[in-house]
């Protein structure tokens, strides 16, 4: 049993590796400062990646430790809340300083903001929601029937529709509450009870293929009808779901890197291992990494731009966690580690 929890774990830890690297391609240069050629190739491209924040989330309630939710609601609820919470405070204050040495100025109705909002770096806004499901956790797990909680979020999403046809922008935040999200996470819950294992063995991948072809249709529907191009390269759109949720389900079976073994699925646990502190850490890296490729380097092709900052950045916000852990645990000073995530 023991063997069998720790092989599971690296399974799951070398999704979590794919997801970040992910993550880090998706916050990389787009095709927009480009030509509408490499606009385009980047929309397509942007289709294919669109999944690690739903399968983040997926992943956060298929590991959701039920029986101390329901049973010590208040301590699952300051632990989990606390660490991610001290680290989220401690990075957010990072980027924070940031921007004030940059700009010079920063108010204190824009740090109250970042700080509530998850806006003191891109990807902060993930944090945001699992505090917020957090919350929610002991109600969920409390729930004998949780089927018509999977109608939230396909209702956010009509919202969303009609704001941006209407307006042809996003409204602010749009990412940050929890209906966004809520459905994957539910989906986790469910699929950790055994509620979705027939569909799971029948979830074939042509299906995932064929989802994202119609995700790469929407997205340029979305476009002739005049949304915002945000709105089609988002993640958060009725095809991504959809694409998302069958990567979910097809990995649950967990049989194409079950049986597998070598230095990649090594390198990706390893990366895995490491996610947490490359998701705090990875946007200074790649501010740091653009600034060198536009210093040294002047490329009329999107794409070398994207392959050159996501390879640099990538690797960079690796070794700096890796390196910080080894050291970390050489002088005993993992209490650290707990508080700047990593």
């Amino acid at each position: 049993m023991g063997k069998t929890r720790q092989h599971k774990s690296e399974y799951w830890q070398a999704i979590r590796g794919v997801c970040i690297l992910v993550v880090i391609m998706i916050h990389c240069p787009t095709g927009q400062e480009f030509t509408p050629t490499d606009t385009y190739a980047w929309l397509i491209l942007r289709q294919f990646i669109n999944f690690p924040v739903a399968l983040f989330i997926f992943m956060a309630g298929y590991f959701v430790n039920v029986d101390k939710a329901q049973h010590n609601t208040r301590s699952y609820a300051l632990n989990l809340g606390g660490r991610l919470l001290v680290p989220y405070l401690v990075w957010s204050s990072v980027y924070i300083v940031k921007d004030w040495l940059i700009t010079g100025e920063v108010s204190l109705k824009h740090i109250i903001y970042a700080y509530c909002t998850g806006k003191a770096a891109t990807p902060f806004y993930y944090i945001v929601v699992l505090v917020q499901l957090t919350l929610l956790t002991p109600w969920l797990v409390r729930m004998k029937n949780r089927r018509w909680l999977y109608m939230v979020t396909p209702t956010y999403l009509v919202i969303l529709y009609i704001y941006n046809l209407a307006t042809g922008s996003m409204p602010r935040l749009y990412e940050t509450v929890f209906p966004a999200w809520f459905s994957f996470y539910v989906l986790g819950l469910d699929c950790r009870s055994g509620k979705w294992v027939n569909v799971c063995r029948r979830a074939k991948n042509w299906w995932i293929a064929a989802v994202l072809g119609l995700s790469i249709i929407e997205a340029f529907v979305l476009l002739r009808v005049g949304c915002a191009i945000g709105f089609a390269s988002s993640q958060i759109r009725f095809g991504k779901f959809l694409y998302a949720g069958l990567i979910a389900l097809v990995l649950m079976k967990g049989k194409d890197m079950e049986n597998e073994d070598g230095k990649l699925r090594k390198l990706m646990v390893s990366i895995g291992d490491c996610s947490y502190g490359i998701f705090y850490v990875h946007i200074l890296v790649l501010i740091v990494v653009r600034k060198i490729i536009s210093a040294l380097w002047v490329s009329q092709m999107w794409i070398y731009d994207f392959l050159i900052c996501f390879v640099l950045t990538a690797a960079g916000s690796y070794l700096i966690v890796w390196v910080t852990k080894r050291i970390a645990e050489k002088i005993d000073a993992e209490k650290v580690l707990r508080i700047i995530g990593f």
